[in-house]
């Protein structure tokens, strides 16, 4: 481990020594856990491959998720209409942080290679993870136990797609014995610009390395302590969402897990141990033709955190109380000059060598009687946050960080602490195959370091971009109803209701000298609001007959500001998937996926009246995506198919305006394109 990774994960160790007594666990199987074991909905006996170089588009074919896109790669996943720092992501018990104010490398870039098991837990049916008002991510990389009889394990996939000339490559392979094992997992990916549904070339390259390796120590089948290392290397992304591209990005997670079970009455006890770094570089000059004053901005973020954890099931009455820690530390500064080589003037301090540490803990007790579990949980958490150069004053006519903030808000730079409370009631009702969840629960978030302290320049003032030093933690109030029936394998039928009602949320905005904004020229800015937020959601699937199964999803949202009845931006329309899958013999199998989105009408796209974060209505849209999988052995099989079979040209609603070619509205989404792959297993 290198030795700032190992710096980071002695400090974590030192933010949790003093909770040697306290624990936290994961999760019992429930309604708020989904596991997803395949790419699309089509293929639910399948599990997703490592080949997916961007774990946000695999994402987007979950049941209630969309995504932001900003270019062929580094898709930002939206859950219940809201993303960012609203939802928590870990990867393997780690927590990355993208290095990029604009979110061109969010945190699920840095996930590692031979990840295979994705867990969502929803907004509000837990407290288990801190500051998840919308819902955390978690994407994991599993080694079952070794035995004497299978001291190997492999793997090796590929996958081509013609639109954009997109490959990838993935190698996973462990060698153990009963009391441990080593692991390696290794991807590449590389593609070219893709095509939209009318031709158009779409700026979309990008060249992705993944690479580490896990030491394992099993010596029973109740302990487990793993030390792993990953590392993350991209060039040459190209945005044409963005102002900017990323000639490079580079990220590295190291961590250490150690889990125990049977411990009588304390029953398991987990620890995780984690820390990362990443390192970003972004302008506007290397991967397309410079305007204006050449730009760059690199960027770092630095985390460092961990978890301990304990539960216990006592008879009828469950237990489990944890604490976690995280330290988060992020500088971006943005220089410019005539020419590449000149870009060294300081231009803006984006990240003023920002700090943000959190410690908090929960406490969850659950009760079952016959079919029916209550759960109640608290959770605590002290969040401070500081910039230490606010005051770095670049020269000539830009302005420092607290000059920005003092021109908006009338604010410097202060040091900020915070304590957030949370509370949760819970009621799960099993009886045959069906499941009843009924929730509600008091939720909060603290600004991240973009919303807070974000301070870039610019000419005319419109193109400013400030975060508030002021902003108070934001409260959401949720309830929500989920119902479930399952039966057999693939066989079910789901159903959700849900309502947020948000104070204090963080929206960002254009000056126009509302209350507490001093300027009136337009700069983004943030501001707190009291708004709404609904949805409704439903998922199934259905066997016909043997072999032949048919289901779908779909998902609605609602999102406005109260008061002004003010459409937030970024909400999706209703949108949703069907498929029916054909086992035409024990080796072959057909799929037909169809997606496709109603029309978006109500946005937030006019900066002179809200913060123009949407690109314009959208219109519906709707495509066909086709598959056929040969099994070619018990550990093998080969697939072909093409996405966007008539070639549509259309684009999802969040997607970013089109930088590049101010001719279209949005990034579009790939035209036609066809694709085969290849799983081995040994």
């Amino acid at each position: 481990m290198p030795n700032h990774l190992g710096r980071y994960a002695v400090r974590a160790a030192a933010l949790l020594c003093c909770a040697s007594t306290l624990s936290a666990g994961e999760a019992q199987p429930d309604s708020s856990t989904i596991v997803v074991t395949a790419p699309r909905p089509a293929e639910p006996d399948r599990s997703p491959p490592p080949t997916e170089a961007d774990p946000g588009a695999w994402l987007r074919q979950v049941p209630g998720f969309s995504a932001i896109r900003m270019g062929g790669a580094g898709l930002d996943p939206v859950l219940r209409g809201q993303s960012g720092s609203r939802l928590r992501v870990e990867t393997d018990g780690a927590c990355p942080q993208g290095a990029c104010p604009n979110r061109m490398d969010p945190p699920m870039t840095y996930a590692p290679a031979g990840a295979t098991e994705l867990r969502v837990v929803v907004g509000g049916l837990s407290l288990r993870s801190p500051g998840a008002v919308a819902g955390t991510i978690q994407l994991d990389r599993t080694t079952s136990r070794f035995t004497r009889a299978e001291p190997v394990r492999a793997s090796v996939q590929g996958r081509y797609d013609g639109n954009g000339q997109r490959g990838s490559a993935a190698v996973d392979a462990a060698v153990g014995v009963p009391d441990g094992f080593l692991r390696g997992s290794f991807l590449a990916a590389r593609s070219g610009d893709y095509s939209d549904g009318q031709g158009r070339t779409v700026p979309s390259r990008s060249r992705l390395v993944k690479g580490g390796g896990t030491v394992g120590w099993t010596p029973s089948g109740n302990t487990r302590l793993e030390v792993a290392y990953d590392a993350t290397a991209a060039r040459d992304t190209a945005y044409p969402g963005a102002g900017m591209d990323s000639p490079s990005s580079d990220g590295q997670v190291g961590r250490v897990r150690f889990s125990q079970q049977g411990l009588g009455l304390l029953g398991r006890l987990a620890l995780d141990l984690y820390a990362t770094n990443v390192q970003h570089e972004m302008d506007n000059y290397s991967l397309r033709t410079q305007t204006g004053m050449a730009m760059r901005a690199p960027s770092t973020s630095e985390t460092s955190g961990g978890r301990i954890v304990a539960e216990s099931r006592p008879g009828q009455v469950a237990w489990a109380v944890g604490l976690d820690a995280d330290d988060l530390q992020q500088e971006a500064r943005r220089y410019s000059g005539a020419t590449p080589a000149s870009a060294t003037t300081l231009q803006s301090v984006l990240w003023p060598d920002v700090r943000q540490t959190r410690i908090g803990g929960f406490v969850e007790g659950a009760w079952s009687v016959d079919r029916f579990t209550c759960t109640a949980a608290l959770r605590l958490d002290q969040v401070e946050s500081r910039a230490n150069a606010a005051r770095v004053d670049p020269p000539g006519a830009a302005l420092s960080p607290d000059a920005l903030y003092r021109m908006y808000y009338g604010e410097s730079a202060t040091a900020r602490s915070e304590t957030l409370v949370g509370a949760l009631v819970r009621l799960d009702h099993r009886w045959s195959a069906s499941t009843l969840t009924l929730a509600a629960a008091r939720t909060q978030r603290a600004a991240d370091p973009t919303e807070r302290f974000l301070a870039a320049n610019g000419s005319p003032a419109s193109n400013r971009w400030i975060g508030d030093p002021s902003l108070t933690a934001e409260t959401h109030y949720q309830v929500q109803a989920r119902y479930e029936w399952r039966q057999a394998e693939q066989d079910h039928l789901g159903g959700e209701v849900w309502l947020d009602r948000v104070s204090d949320f963080i929206r960002r905005d254009r000056a126009r000298a509302q209350t507490g904004i001093l300027s009136n020229d337009q700069a983004s800015i943030y501001r707190p609001a009291e708004v709404i937020l609904a949805g409704a959601g439903i998922d199934t699937a259905w066997t016909i007959r043997p072999g032949l199964v048919a289901g779908g999803d779909a998902g609605w949202t609602w999102g406005e500001e109260r008061g002004n009845h003010a459409a937030l931006p970024q909400i999706p329309p209703l949108s949703g998937r069907v498929f029916l899958r054909w086992h035409a013999t024990e080796t072959l199998a057909t799929s037909a996926i169809g997606r496709g989105a109603l029309r978006q009408g109500r946005v937030d796209a006019d900066p002179a009246s809200g913060s123009a974060l949407d690109a314009g209505p959208t219109p519906a849209w709707a495509v066909l995506d086709l598959a056929v999988t040969w099994r070619l052995s018990a550990t093998g099989e080969l697939a072909v198919g093409v996405d966007n079979l008539t070639d549509q040209n259309y684009a999802e609603h969040l997607n970013k305006p089109n930088a590049f070619d101010t001719t279209v509205q949005r990034v579009y989404e790939p035209g036609r394109s066809w694709w085969g792959s290849v799983n081995l297993r040994f």
